[in-house]
């Protein structure tokens, strides 16, 4: 009997260790991420619950401890490391893990096809804030316009790369969601509105291609020009995590990897390219040795 007894105490204790190693980590993703983390579950590593929210709910989830890590579409703004640095004693790790960009989506029959980058802000910004390029394009008659509400991170993205950090114009629509917005310009003759890239134009909708400099060419948001740095709009997606968690090394590499970065570009984002990781990787070694 006591053998049998022993017998059963090692093998709780094993089973007790085993459920501890495969404890799951707790990832919140935004909703543009959320078919990538249901990839990286499904196809990466059993060990992930993901759960999907908003960014704003996302970053104090991962401030206030009830998520391991965050994949979101835009940095976190200063206050909110600030934030996290006085709960945690130190600032949050992140790491770039794709490319996406903010487009400027016309209904398909638009004749619309080009936008200058002084023309969004004229458009789009509550006050003039970023020069005086293009004065000489008139500013397009648009019967409306959408936008992103603060919760989503495209809203903050879009005034830093678009409106050199102005407001947006009160006549603007906020909507939820990437996808509202696309819909909406879709349904709407003579409306335009921006949204990810990640997203294709819907039927009824198109990408208006943006024109930089005066004698340059418009760029369109091909994932060429996100690699290369052509198109103006173009921003990192991020992970953020929490320095001590068990296994999220072994996570953020498989995320970095050939196969996490494929399932990232299957969800409609650009992958990263080899030399970029591998930088990476060594900058976070330094960051967490």
């Amino acid at each position: 009997m006591r053998i049998v007894d022993g017998l059963l105490l090692c093998l709780s204790l094993s089973l007790g260790l085993s459920q501890a190693q495969e404890a799951s980590l707790r990832l919140f993703s935004d909703r543009l991420l959320a078919g990538t983390a249901a990839a990286w579950k499904t196809q990466l590593t059993p060990r992930i619950v993901p759960t999907t929210t908003n960014t704003l709910t996302a970053i104090q989830a991962l401030l206030h401890d009830q998520a391991d890590a965050i994949a979101i579409v835009r940095p976190l703004l200063p206050e909110e490391v600030r934030q996290y640095q006085s709960i945690h004693g130190h600032p949050p790790i992140s790491v770039p893990i794709g490319l996406d960009a903010l487009g400027i989506f016309a209904r398909r029959d638009s004749q619309l096809r080009t936008l200058t980058l002084s023309q969004i802000p004229s458009l789009f910004a509550n006050s003039d804030s970023c020069g005086s390029s293009f004065r000489h394009r008139p500013t397009p008659q648009v019967a409306a316009l959408y936008g992103l509400t603060s919760a989503n991170g495209g809203h903050h993205l879009f005034s830093r790369l678009a409106l050199c950090g102005a407001t947006l114009n009160p006549k603007v629509t906020l909507l939820a969601e990437d996808i509202d917005v696309i819909e909406a310009v879709a349904r709407q003759p003579g409306t335009i509105g921006y949204a990810s890239t990640s997203l294709s134009p819907k039927s009824g909708s198109k990408l208006l291609a943006i024109q930089v400099r005066p004698a340059g060419r418009p760029i369109l948001p091909t994932a060429a020009n996100l690699i290369h740095g052509r198109y103006p709009l173009t921003h990192y997606l991020h992970l953020y995590f929490h320095r001590d968690t068990q296994g999220m090394m072994d996570f953020v590499r498989s995320v970095l990897s050939a196969n996490g970065q494929s399932l990232l570009g299957q969800q409609g984002f650009v992958p990263l390219g080899s030399v970029m990781v591998e930088r990476i990787l060594k900058d976070l070694q330094r960051e967490t040795d």
